[in-house]
């Protein structure tokens, strides 16, 4: 599973990028977190959902949930695990590539 999160989330874990990767942790998901840098992001995620804003969580089953309100569904489709608050987000820059 990965998460394209914002460059900015790196800074902050507010907004919209920061709620996902907190509520996908506290549901007991533990995605790869992918910052899209800003000069890529537009290419990357329109190649991937058609519009370029972040998050988006692609599953381990190839699905593409772009959206926070997405990724919400997503997570309440899914049995909730017991696990503690989420780690500080990771430092991982992405491949423009994807």
């Amino acid at each position: 599973m990965r998460l394209f999160l914002d460059f900015s989330a790196m800074n902050s874990d507010a907004g919209p990028s920061g709620a996902a990767y907190r509520l996908l942790h506290r549901a007991g998901h533990r995605p790869t977190v992918e910052y899209m840098p800003v000069s890529h992001r537009a290419e990357a995620l329109r190649r991937l959902t058609g519009h370029t804003h972040a998050p988006v969580l692609v599953t381990d089953a190839g699905d593409i949930i772009p959206s926070l309100g997405g990724i919400v569904d997503w997570i309440e489709g899914r049995p909730r695990a017991d696990v503690s608050a989420p780690p500080a987000m990771p430092l991982r820059l992405t491949d423009p590539r994807i």
